[in-house]
């Protein structure tokens, strides 16, 4: 009976270190895609990294990021930042 439960505790264990492998993967797989559509933003002008609230040095930036980090998401956050401190207009 010591056995059988020893052995069940074993493979719980691969089960979540599997678990975890496929999870860091999936993480690597949707940062590796995020990724290549930031770069697609380097071959746009300025004009139109302007038009949606960004620069170029805001999209370089966002590729320094660690490789299993989402370049989209420090985009996010410079586009919020530059938006909020923009004057607004009046109507």
């Amino acid at each position: 009976m010591t056995t059988t439960s020893v052995s069940l505790g074993r493979r719980r264990l691969f089960v979540e270190a599997g678990n975890r492998l496929v999870a860091k993967a999936w993480q690597l797989w949707r940062a590796l895609i995020a990724r290549r559509q930031v770069m697609t933003l380097l071959e746009a002008d300025d004009r139109m990294l302007a038009d949606i609230g960004l620069t170029r040095s805001d999209v370089i930036g966002s590729l320094q990021v660690p490789a299993d980090a989402d370049p989209s998401h420090h985009l996010i956050q410079a586009r919020a930042e530059r938006m909020s401190s923009r004057p607004r207009r009046r109507s």
